[in-house]
């Protein structure tokens, strides 16, 4: 619902503009944890992205974009998450040393 009101809204402004958008490509957070094992615990993210219709009413988007999701969900897992994983870590690590240096 997210994605298909979001693609509509750039649609519009576009539109207004004189400018035509058919489709918008949208990153999307994603779970890359394949199991829930006791091995396997804690944040695994990764980035999908959707190419989302911008044509159509919200119920036709809504439908289509899920069938999109739904294929790209179905693909191999966390393709992203390896480059994420280490980045996220690093910020967390600098806004801990940032806030001790400030206390």
């Amino acid at each position: 619902m997210v994605l298909a009101t979001v693609a509509g809204a750039l649609r519009d402004m576009l539109a207004a503009r004189g400018e035509q958008l058919r489709e918008v490509t949208i990153s999307v957070l994603v779970s890359a944890r394949s199991g829930t094992s006791g091995g396997e615990l804690g944040n695994q993210v990764g980035v999908m992205p959707v190419t989302a219709p911008t044509d159509g009413d919200l119920g036709e988007r809504v439908t289509r974009i899920a069938a999109i999701t739904r294929k790209r969900k179905s693909r191999a897992r966390g393709s992203s998450a390896a480059l994420l994983v280490p980045a996220f870590l690093l910020l967390a690590a600098w806004c801990s040393r940032a806030r001790r240096a400030r206390a």
